[in-house]
């Protein structure tokens, strides 16, 4: 989490609960729709870019870092060899990220696509999977089949 927002999250603390802690759901509600539609948004552009342009996953880059980092590189056009992009992967992954700089909180929380629905309660989960049902269709194709039941 960068610092400004570190500073601006004390600051509202200071003056009393943070939203999140007044109202959890209502803050997971209003948290999921501007993520629904700044996705929506961010889509929008992406179909209307006349220039070169591909489309990357973060679930994708997690699981096959390299030959996704190729794909892209492919797709774009963009010369490099395979040794450095593997080099390039391996120096960023996040296995290498110190384990200090990991965690609730920090820039660097967890690199487990999904993981989200762990953590929060059923039914803020649920909700979310509710509100954000239409950019998880667009982006991911069996969502619904794949995912474990929200108890």
């Amino acid at each position: 989490m960068g610092e400004r927002a570190v500073r601006r999250g004390r600051v509202r603390r200071a003056f009393g609960a943070h939203r999140a802690e007044r109202d959890p759901l209502q803050f997971a509600k209003q948290h999921a729709e501007r993520v629904v539609f700044e996705f929506t948004k961010a889509g929008e552009a992406f179909e209307s870019h006349r220039g070169p342009k591909t489309l990357v996953r973060y679930e994708d880059l997690r699981s096959d870092t390299v030959n996704e980092l190729a794909r892209v590189c492919r797709e774009l056009e963009i010369d490099a060899e395979p040794a450095a992009i593997a080099e390039s992967a391996a120096k960023n992954s996040w296995e290498r990220v110190p384990e200090d700089e990991k965690g609730s909180g920090r820039f660097h929380r967890k690199a487990a696509p999904g993981s989200w629905a762990e953590d929060l309660p059923p039914e803020h989960a649920r909700l979310i999977e509710r509100l954000a049902a239409p950019v998880l269709d667009a982006y991911y194709e069996g969502w619904r089949e794949s995912r474990p039941p929200v108890s």
